[in-house]
């Protein structure tokens, strides 16, 4: 006998000037209400009719814990299709963490008038920045931006969720302000209901989200993580195939576009060096929400790309470049240290086909931190036993 994850019919309540969109959620472990929640005054973009975003949020929790879904409300007949012949077998055939499950649920080909919305994330990184700068004007009007979203799916971690959702909402309200765009944040708990890695799901939970307002929304430009000479199925990192999400879980009232796909991350990075606004508001800093610490592994890792590119000057009003100057050693020396990372890798790359040199003490600490990661590994494997 097969077990599931059984979803219920959504429906939709408004509270405390927020507007709730739930289902209960079944389980063999037990019952729980899954919801997303925006601001009372779009409640009308709210999708009851259908089950896609509750579906797209459970998939990649129920496909690791051998758990079929059954929808008590129609999916959309394109992203039904493309899960149960596409997706699913694409995961399951290339990761051992995956296992192919079924989806029973009735279809619906169902369009909403729509109010031709079009979003993209804000965090002020170089990923959201590039496709800012190239869809704030777009030419085709589908694809021209409206709104820029703050999705709390669980990139805020321990401690303060709450507080760091709301500075991130402040942010990005400021951002689209000054972009003369709307602002919106939506909140869920679809990371407490569906706990994961986040890089292991977050097309699925950034597309769930936008799925549940599919009646306002009609493109969302989802900021590529990586290029697409780089697809792979890889276990704990979604972002590798990324694409194959967006495509599959595309329907007949919202197109999730993988803007960025095309180029690398370096590519990026000296396109929007050319970009006022970039200069002025770039935000990478993953322990930091309003500055950049130079310190963290994103700080680290764009400062020694720009340093690549001969464009690092161009960042002094949101980057301390005389830090940088001051612990150029070390920061290369991480960079070393890290080369295995694609985006450290091309990093390194570029340097070498410019022919920038690694410093004596740049390559004594990449050794220093290899081998104290080696150490590390040996005695974590002694404690648990890996080693046999």
């Amino acid at each position: 006998m097969m077990d599931f994850c059984i979803i219920g019919h959504p429906f939709i309540e408004v509270s405390g000037g927020m507007a709730y969109l739930k289902a209960k959620i079944t389980r063999p472990d037990g019952e729980s209400l899954c919801f997303f929640a925006v601001p009372e005054e779009y409640a009308d973009i709210l999708t009851s009719e259908l089950a896609d975003c509750f579906v797209a949020t459970a998939l990649p929790w129920c496909i690791r814990n051998k758990l079929s879904i059954r929808s008590e409300t129609p999916v959309s007949h394109f992203i039904l299709y493309s899960l149960k012949n596409r997706l699913i077998s694409q995961m399951s055939q290339n990761s051992l963490c995956y296992h192919p499950i079924e989806i029973e649920a009735d279809t619906s080909d169902l369009v909403f008038q729509g109010k031709g919305y079009v979003g993209t994330g804000w965090s002020g990184g170089a990923d959201c920045m590039y496709t800012l700068m190239h869809n704030l004007e777009a030419s085709e009007k589908g694809y021209r931006l409206t709104h820029l979203l703050n999705i709390n799916a669980g990139v805020f971690e321990e401690p303060d969720i709450e507080g760091k959702f709301d500075t991130a909402h402040k942010l990005c309200k400021k951002a689209s302000a000054h972009f003369g765009l709307e602002s919106l944040s939506i909140d869920t708990n679809i990371h407490q209901l569906f706990p994961a890695l986040y890089l292991s799901v977050c097309a699925f939970r950034i597309t769930s989200a936008m799925l549940a307002l599919q009646k306002g929304f009609k493109a969302y430009l989802f900021s590529s993580t990586y290029d697409l000479r780089t697809f792979d199925y890889v276990d704990d990192n979604a972002g590798f195939y990324e694409y194959a999400i967006l495509s599959s879980l595309s329907n007949q009232n919202i197109h999730f576009v993988d803007c960025g796909c095309e180029v690398t991350r370096i590519e990026k990075l000296r396109q929007i060096s050319d970009y006022k606004p970039a200069l002025e508001m770039l935000q990478v800093c993953v322990k930091e929400q309003d500055k950049n610490c130079m310190r963290c592994g994103k700080c680290i890792r764009t400062t020694a790309a720009l340093y690549a590119l001969g464009k690092l000057e161009k960042f002094d009003r949101v980057f301390d470049v005389p830090y940088f100057y001051e612990h150029k050693d070390e920061i290369l020396g991480d960079l070393l240290f890290h080369k295995a990372n694609i985006h450290y890798g091309e990093i390194i790359s570029l340097m070498e086909k410019k022919g920038m040199e690694f410093s004596p003490r740049a390559r004594q600490r990449a050794r220093i931190l290899t081998a104290a990661d080696k150490a590390a590994k040996a005695h974590a494997s002694e404690l648990t036993g890996d080693d046999k």
